[in-house]
């Protein structure tokens, strides 16, 4: 939970990056950051600390739930291609 925390300011950034579309097919606010570091800069100027860690509280229980599924799909996926020993 600790680690999901702290680098939720990076998941906010990676998505503010992730989001930028061209202007003629885009949808809603387009934030334009010219990279990781300046998006950093630009949020932490006009929103402080919180505007880089704001909807992380959201996002846990997401991320919770996504890792389990994708561990126990793994692992029942792992557990029948080594009965069907397809990879020896």
């Amino acid at each position: 939970m600790q680690t999901w925390w702290w680098s939720g300011g990076y998941f906010q950034v990676k998505t503010h990056l992730q989001a930028l579309s061209s202007s003629k097919i885009a949808v809603g606010f387009q934030h334009s950051h010219a990279g990781m570091i300046p998006a950093i800069r630009t949020i932490f100027r006009d929103q402080g600390i919180r505007g880089l860690f704001r909807g992380v509280t959201g996002a846990v229980p997401r991320v919770t739930v996504g890792s389990s599924v994708q561990l126990s799909t793994f692992s029942t996926s792992r557990d029948y291609v080594e009965r069907l020993q397809v990879c020896i």
